[in-house]
């Protein structure tokens, strides 16, 4: 039997709780254990905060003939001589972005540049072609609906109801008809209990972040896990990329008038054709978003980052 490649995701030890870490650290990390377990060793490990000097060498030490794929800034907070040690020992090395934009000088230390959205990707891939770095490659990830979300079955109810799972600060705030989950106040578990009682999902947010985030399209794969469809503009990252322009529910922009009308417009489609036509391409991003799809891109993300780092 072929020896394992060992993984290890690295994050911030003091970040472990916080969602980017459950779900691209914890979760996915348990995602390749069940389809790859076979060929992979998989670990997480918590890089302490920039003062533990000795205990990033540890890690760089321990990290020895393993990809790692760190979260964020987990390894750019490490000291640089424990940064160089652990691109001597490291079978090779990813950065996964998420939403984050690293410093330009990290840029050509990773062989692998991991992005959650497509937005993000064509970004890093200028980012990349302009600093010249030889040795680097951009691979797409795609982000996951969290597997704590209940179970959802196609609904037979008659009554339209649509809700907004988030933070409230983030939403653009147009009609009454969209109840906000207390997720802020009740936490995630509370709020996932609900969601199956909604056919259908509010995702029109404020433009707050700065261009150079890259949003994966998160509430649409959480949508799409509980067979609903979302209601979401064109200038969301991925919205498009993933709904096409026939998808009935998505708007032109995020105005708040443009939001209203959209929202009516959806009450009346509820359990028509269009309805069912917008269900139909949820399906498909349930299928692009599925751990089976998530599993195949992480690992030619794996073997590309190998391949590059056997170049430096």
């Amino acid at each position: 039997m072929a020896k394992k490649r060992k993984i290890i995701f690295a994050y911030r030890a003091h970040q472990s709780q916080m969602g980017s870490t459950v779900m691209r650290v914890h979760q996915l990390s348990e995602m390749l254990r069940t389809w790859q377990g076979d060929e992979f060793e998989v670990e997480t490990v918590g890089i302490p905060r920039k003062r533990f000097h000795r205990r990033h060498r540890a890690f760089s030490e321990y990290a020895k003939d393993a990809i790692v794929v760190g979260l964020k800034f987990a390894i750019s907070d490490m000291d640089p001589e424990s940064v160089s040690l652990l691109r001597e020992n490291a079978r090779a090395l990813c950065l996964d972005h998420v939403d984050s934009v690293p410093t330009e000088d990290t840029l050509p230390l990773y062989d692998v540049h991991i992005m959650a959205s497509h937005e993000g990707r064509k970004k890093m891939e200028r980012r990349l072609k302009a600093s010249g770095a030889p040795y680097s490659a951009v691979m797409h990830v795609t982000h996951h609906a969290d597997p704590r979300l209940p179970s959802s079955k196609p609904r037979s109810d008659d009554r339209f109801s649509i809700c907004y799972l988030g933070n409230p600060k983030n939403m653009v705030e147009a009609s009454e008809i969209v109840e906000v989950l207390p997720y802020m106040e009740k936490g995630f578990f509370f709020c996932a209990k609900l969601l199956a009682h909604y056919p259908a999902h509010y995702g029109v947010r404020t433009r707050s972040h700065s261009r150079e985030v890259s949003k994966p399209f998160t509430k649409g794969f959480t949508a799409a896990a509980m067979n609903a469809n979302i209601i979401v503009d064109r200038s969301t990252d991925d919205a498009h990329f993933y709904l096409g322009s026939d998808y009935p529910f998505l708007l032109p922009d995020n105005h708040p008038n443009t939001v209203l009308a959209g929202l009516e417009h959806m009450r009346l489609s509820y359990g028509g054709a269009e309805w069912k036509h917008g269900l139909d391409i949820m399906k498909s991003v349930r299928h692009l978003s599925s751990p089976r799809h998530i599993i195949s891109e992480l690992v030619m993300a794996l073997d590309v980052a190998e391949a590059i780092s056997a170049l430096r």
